[in-house]
């Protein structure tokens, strides 16, 4: 039991730290980015990672059930999204547009 309580205690820290950053960003993907960068922001992804089911299948029966995993898994795509995707290929993707660069869409499927 005491394992679990210093587990939970410090994956609080880590959250208190990666999301209580105090210092301005010059913009939202900054701002993702730096959560990523950090010891701490690290241990938020890899936490989120398992809520959202970031690699694991969200189809359930119960439809209510695979709607909220669907909106969890939906939270760790924002994530990653802002993260990887450059500032257009996110208007790209808000505006229901192709993302693909036109250097990507050049590129040969392996």
């Amino acid at each position: 039991m005491s394992r679990v309580i210093d587990f939970l205690r410090d994956r609080k820290r880590a959250y208190q730290l990666a999301l209580t950053n105090k210092r301005l960003v010059s913009s939202l993907k900054a701002a993702y980015l730096e959560l990523k960068g950090s010891p701490a922001g690290n241990i938020v992804l890899s936490d989120l990672a398992r809520f959202c089911r970031a690699t694991t299948s969200t189809w359930s029966d119960d439809a209510r059930h695979h709607a909220r995993l669907e909106g969890r898994r939906e939270v760790w795509l924002r994530l990653t999204q802002h993260m990887n995707l450059t500032p257009e290929q996110l208007q790209a993707l808000y505006d229901q547009r192709n993302i693909l660069t036109p250097s990507d869409e050049d590129t040969p499927d392996a």
